[in-house]
């Protein structure tokens, strides 16, 4: 278990990379009763690529306590807020890269470090996954792979969103099992398509089954995934009762949280946290507006609330406060008295994120807007309703 310095160039852990090593081992191993298959695929020699899903805050260092030399780990550079992050962050050897933009800087930071025979850990969705299904894999983490012409290590781990769901800040104490698959040699990444199929079929999970955990709050923060109720379809109504339980607050229906993440209800019904959110999905439907609230161009709308703040590019303070932000079959758009603002067309987005538990960034031609929504409104609300209407409009 410790590391392994047998090249010459073998990087040496500074002490805060070292301690958080030797932490791990005890705190993951004791609380997480963390296992490990496939350390035999793990490269004696340097210069490699780790991929794996993205679910729980703590991957990296599930990751990290297994392989016997650092691992540079690429993370969103709204992990750096302030300076005290930064300072450990950096000496945890992980690296910003600013999400929707083609950060240069980063992309040739990975380049170099691999160059230089470092091992560097990328999580190819991009973010962690809110209801513990995986994510789409970014195409432009594809391309920088092929650019690196390093081995490539896939690594599947299970039961980390369980110990840590994105939607709560409470953990649970469950079981985590990382397995190491074999490397894609270099030669075997030529085939953009064919490569993104295997990094697929060698960290995701074949079937979706959530692994059981305990917890004295399980339903800590689960509104910000249930963002409607199945039962009458009304947004944003569901709140926690108890540890266990959670309650529509428009129909009355209580539900049971059990530790392997299904939902009951006192008829005998039975879910999982996925089929609630597939059901919400299946419900969603145009809004009925009155006369004032009319759009141009016969537009139809789904979804509108007040925006508490909007963040253009390379903004650090908003652009606009106190709005109205309105999701429509063919735009998002921001308006205020009834007078458009800002529009951006469903076909200039790129990529849709949910960012905090208040906010979502739009990727539109290479840059980022950000979007802050004020309670009791989910981000998660609004990406699911842009998924839907996209996939009906085009």
């Amino acid at each position: 278990w410790g590391f392994r310095i047998n090249a010459p160039d073998a990087e040496e852990p500074g002490w805060v990379y070292l301690c958080a090593f030797i932490l791990g081992q005890f705190l993951f191993r004791w609380r997480f009763k963390i296992t490990a298959e496939g350390l035999e695929n793990i490269p004696d020699a340097q210069n490699f690529i780790i991929v794996a899903p993205h679910a729980c805050y703590f991957d990296p260092f599930l990751l990290g306590i297994f392989v016997p030399v650092p691992v540079h780990f690429v993370t969103t550079a709204d992990a750096y807020t302030n300076p005290v992050k930064q300072w450990f962050m950096h000496r945890l050897y992980t690296f910003p890269i600013r999400r929707h933009v083609q950060d240069l800087p980063a992309l040739r930071k990975v380049i170099k470090l691999t160059s230089a025979g470092k091992v560097v850990g990328i999580f190819p969705e991009g973010e962690r996954s809110m209801d513990g299904r995986p994510g789409e894999i970014v195409p432009e983490t594809i391309r920088l792979l092929q650019h690196c012409r390093v081995p490539i290590l896939p690594v599947e781990i299970h039961g980390a969103f369980e110990i840590w769901p994105r939607w709560s800040n409470v953990l649970r104490k469950g079981r985590v099992h990382v397995r190491f698959n074999p490397v894609i040699p270099v030669e075997a990444q030529v085939d953009r398509a064919r490569l993104t199929e295997k990094i697929r079929a060698t960290i995701f999970p074949k079937k979706m089954a959530y692994q059981s955990v305990s917890s004295d709050r399980m339903t800590k923060g689960i509104e910000k995934l249930l963002w409607g109720c199945i039962a009458c379809g009304a947004h944003d109504r569901i709140v926690e009762t108890s540890a266990y339980t959670i309650q529509c607050q428009n129909c009355g229906r209580i539900w049971n949280l059990e530790p392997d993440y299904h939902l009951m209800s006192p008829e005998g019904d039975r879910i999982p946290l996925v089929k609630w959110i597939d059901r919400l999905k299946d419900q969603i439907q145009p809004m009925n507006w009155q006369t004032e609230h009319e759009l141009m161009n016969g537009e139809v709308p789904y979804l509108s609330t007040e925006l508490t703040a909007y963040f253009g590019p390379e903004s650090e303070a908003p652009q606009y406060q106190n709005t109205e932000l309105i999701l429509t079959d063919k735009a998002f758009l921001i308006r205020n008295n009834g007078r458009e603002l800002a529009r951006w067309r469903h076909s200039q987005i790129t990529v849709l994120t949910v960012d905090t538990k208040t906010d979502f960034s739009l990727g539109v031609s290479g840059k980022r807007h950000l979007f802050r929504l004020p309670p009791p409104e989910h981000p998660l609300k609004w990406h699911n309703f842009f998924k839907a209407v996209t996939s009906v409009t085009g």
